[in-house]
């Protein structure tokens, strides 16, 4: 199952991504992803801490491992092995001057259908990226 999303941001890419990764300020803007905390140099396998909150949903703690970063991906992958996997990225893409956040996440393992089309956690999440996204790109554009 994969949630994708979009939005455009009227900001360069490379300065959308530079908020983006500015996880000390999140909790004076974001919604949903309320925080991240890397653990460790954000490279490749190295762990984070973030804390997500979807509309109408609980908080909770994830500790994904860093798959992907670099000038136009940021990418963790967080698992609970054969039983649910979900792979979150985000995509930084040029757009005749502005920037296309595309943020998407593919779910895969035992425990997908229940948990995300059975007790509604799907749409949840989709609703929850939608607000990051929006709450980005007005941090981002406030900013100019």
């Amino acid at each position: 199952m994969e949630i994708k999303t979009s939005i455009v941001i009227n900001s360069s890419p490379g300065r959308v991504r530079s908020i983006f990764l500015d996880f000390a300020k999140y909790p004076e803007w974001a919604s949903f992803l309320t925080s991240v905390e890397p653990v460790g140099a954000l490279e490749p396998g190295q762990c984070i801490q973030a804390s997500i909150h979807p509309p109408d949903g609980s908080p909770m703690a994830i500790k994904p491992y860093i798959k992907l970063n670099d000038n136009q991906i940021f990418s963790w992958v967080g698992s609970i092995p054969l039983l649910f996997t979900g792979e979150h990225s985000f995509e930084f893409q040029d757009h005749d001057g502005a920037t296309l956040l595309v943020q998407s996440e593919t779910f895969t393992g035992l425990l997908v259908t229940p948990l995300m089309s059975w007790y509604g956690h799907g749409s949840k999440t989709e609703a929850g990226f939608v607000a990051f996204n929006e709450s980005l790109k007005k941090r981002v554009e406030s900013e100019q």
